[in-house]
């Protein structure tokens, strides 16, 4: 009803160019409806994407063709929240359920031109329990991504889970991609595919990654700056030099660049920097953690 009222078709996302025109239909403020919608639903490869007041500079990072929800949230109440929608997001701390993607009843894939937030585009009602209780470290993993979306309650979720203060000085997007280099090797020298960051997971699969991740960025955390020999080997050093080389914050550079150099020595940061001329005027120890 809402594609037709704004004469646009269905295969077309809403995104804040749309927010003039939805707001009055829904009810709401146009400028807190467009923060909440992305800036472009589609962007051109490489260019970053800015939705819910951040910056996500690889696609995958948002769940922008595969929604998920807590079906007991949409059961009382019925809404959606913002931050359901990063990647690595695997559950609902409020009711300690997991996100599910898919209908309760059918399985169909959850898809965002469903007809209402309550009712899937299989005509069943999403509104029901029966996903997964989240363990102790997929809800820890979810209160840091949550603190660091809302910016609210940082200090405490980092003293409580005993991660390094810098951690809280990442934007999204850095935390995320450090909870990728971290998590997204199984094992040691695990292999992983070229595009594996730009890939939109299950969140069965996010779940693993940002569990592992957190469990090794408490170590590294704890063990700071004396860890590299033991986590060299299961840390994606293709996740940091995403933030090295194309940072969302120059604080993000200067942490990444910290962890890196802790984790896989001098030597290879000096050869980090001979790969990408963007560093070849910048000293790779400026700034410490």
């Amino acid at each position: 009803m809402l594609r037709k009222m704004l004469g646009i078709g269905r295969s077309v996302r809403f995104n804040a160019v749309h927010a003039q025109k939805l707001a009055p239909l829904l009810g709401v403020d146009a400028s807190r409806l467009a923060y909440r919608l992305p800036i472009a639903a589609t962007v051109a490869p490489g260019v970053p994407r800015r939705c819910y007041g951040h910056v996500f500079r690889v696609a995958g990072l948002l769940r922008m063709s595969r929604p998920q929800l807590c079906a007991l949230c949409i059961q009382e109440s019925g809404y959606l929240k913002a931050h359901w929608d990063i990647g690595l997001s695997s559950c609902c701390v409020k009711h300690g359920l997991g996100f599910t993607d898919k209908c309760l009843r059918c399985g169909s894939a959850v898809r965002w031109d469903r007809r209402s937030v309550e009712w899937g585009h299989c005509g069943h009602h999403l509104g029901r329990t029966g996903t997964s209780v989240a363990d102790g470290k997929q809800l820890q993993v979810q209160r840091l991504l949550d603190g660091v979306f809302y910016r609210q309650q940082l200090s405490q979720v980092l003293a409580e889970f005993s991660l390094h203060p810098c951690i809280g000085l990442l934007s999204m997007d850095g935390l995320i991609h450090t909870l990728y280099a971290f998590g997204l090797l199984h094992g040691p020298w695990a292999a992983t595919s070229a595009g594996a960051l730009a890939k939109c997971l299950s969140p069965g699969y996010a779940k693993a990654i940002a569990a592992r991740g957190l469990v090794r960025l408490q170590a590294w955390s704890n063990e700071y700056p004396y860890a590299g020999e033991k986590l060299a080997p299961v840390v994606a050093a293709a996740a940091f030099i995403k933030v090295i080389v194309h940072p969302v914050t120059p604080q993000d550079r200067s942490i990444a660049l910290g962890m890196y150099g802790s984790i896989f020595g001098r030597r290879e940061l000096e050869q980090l920097k001979s790969r990408h001329a963007a560093l070849g005027q910048k000293s790779l120890f400026e700034e410490t953690l």
